[in-house]
């Protein structure tokens, strides 16, 4: 099983401070999940923006059709593919593992 891989991009290079008193700030990119395993490892491209990562929002579904979410457990993003109509109904989501699960865009904010 290969490891959680990602790429992220952004046209900042650090999280930028709006505000001065409490240090609140934003970071916005993209993240490229190439080979997705359930087993998270840490996005430190968006983590070590921050002192304090509060959150990190993302787009609901990828370029390759996963559902996305950001886990703040693994710090990492979180992928699910939709079972058909008639299975999800029953609540069962399948998480893969090797995966290309594709590109999402974010907005993480925090303390900087």
């Amino acid at each position: 099983m290969a490891a959680y891989a990602n790429t992220v991009t952004s046209t900042m290079r650090r999280a930028v401070k709006f505000d001065q008193v409490t240090g609140f700030g934003i970071y916005i990119g993209k993240c490229d999940i190439t080979n997705y395993n359930q087993t998270l490892a840490e996005i430190t491209a968006i983590t070590g923006k921050f002192r304090n990562l509060m959150q990190v929002i993302c787009t609901t579904i990828s370029d390759n059709g996963y559902s996305i979410r950001w886990d703040a457990v693994g710090k990492a993003f979180k992928a699910y593919y939709n079972a058909p109509p008639i299975v999800a109904v029953t609540g069962t989501i399948k998480d893969d593992n090797n995966v290309d699960a594709g590109v999402i865009e974010f907005v993480a904010y925090g303390l900087v």
